[in-house]
């Protein structure tokens, strides 16, 4: 079983090379913030899963961590999964630039939980596990394979995934309404853009109250702050009258995807281009 779990690995390693000759391709050929960003990312990946072949097995046997097992069926499974998910990403690396990036961006984000969607729904055939337990499992089990592969616990990567990579992500999204708003109004000067740009700060502003607050909330070690999550979750699902398994899909998933998407949105819709009139009247008076 652990030697079938170690042959994804091995195979989603060796297909996220190609990942990685393209990033540093791209970099070369063009260094701009999108490429390297691209870069740090595919090298990242690439690391993560090159060190899950030497760190899984053992990760496995000192943590315990293993709580749904559907033996070797399901590992090729993930194997193939894994091996046509670098495929898209090799593709969206190729193909992504500085006009089609948010595009690309959501479509991945989106993508990639249509993904585990799927692969829940194949799995459930199969076997007489339902698909919310599933998916919930495939969710539960990325984190698990990633905190392995750095050799951290799956308490240390929720906390650090779930709570603080997420919160930073989104505030990051809202960032990005700023900088549109202030290229807009540095190249209109209007009454209107610079409105605009108020409304932006005061609007990520908000997200930064929200993100301090997190990081006050959960300024503990790890495992009191998974603990304390993980309390606070389940008096949720009672208040709200839903399973554990809703609520992290509606904070985790859709708290986070949504504000994401929506912010992206809004930063490309505000963002100034040059079949705005406003914009080539401006440009032209200078």
């Amino acid at each position: 079983m652990q030697l079938t779990i170690t042959s994804v690995f091995i195979v989603g390693a060796l297909t996220s090379l190609p990942i990685l000759v393209q990033a540093i391709a791209k970099t070369i050929k063009q260094r701009n913030a999108l490429n390297i960003t691209l870069l740090i990312i595919a090298a990242l990946y690439a690391a993560t899963l090159i060190s899950g072949i030497f760190r899984f097995e053992a990760g496995l046997a000192q943590f315990k961590v293993v709580r749904i097992s559907l033996g070797a069926p399901a590992c090729a499974f993930g194997t193939v999964a894994i091996a046509v998910f670098n495929a898209v990403v090799w593709l969206m690396v190729s193909k992504i630039n500085d006009a089609n990036k948010w595009r690309w961006i959501i479509g991945f984000a989106c993508g990639f939980i249509v993904m585990l969607l799927a692969m829940s729904v194949v799995a459930s055939i199969f076997t007489s596990i339902s698909i919310d337990r599933l998916f919930f499992a495939s969710c539960c089990g990325v984190l698990e394979a990633t905190g392995l592969a750095w050799g951290l616990t799956y308490e240390e990567i929720c906390v650090i995934g779930n709570i603080y990579m997420e919160a930073g992500i989104v505030l990051l999204a809202a960032w990005w309404i700023v900088t549109a708003a202030w290229k807009r109004d540095n190249k209109m000067k209007s009454g209107g853009s610079r409105a605009l740009l108020y409304s932006a700060i005061v609007y990520f502003a908000i997200y930064l109250c929200g993100f301090v607050w997190v990081c006050c909330h959960y300024a503990m070690p790890m495992k009191p702050a998974f603990d304390l999550c993980y309390d606070e979750l389940i008096m949720l699902s009672n208040k709200w009258h839903t399973t554990y398994n809703n609520v992290n899909y509606i904070i985790f998933i859709l708290g986070f995807i949504v504000p994401l998407v929506a912010n992206t949105l809004i930063a490309v819709a505000i963002k100034p281009r040059q079949t705005d009139k406003s914009y080539w009247s401006v440009e032209h008076r200078e």
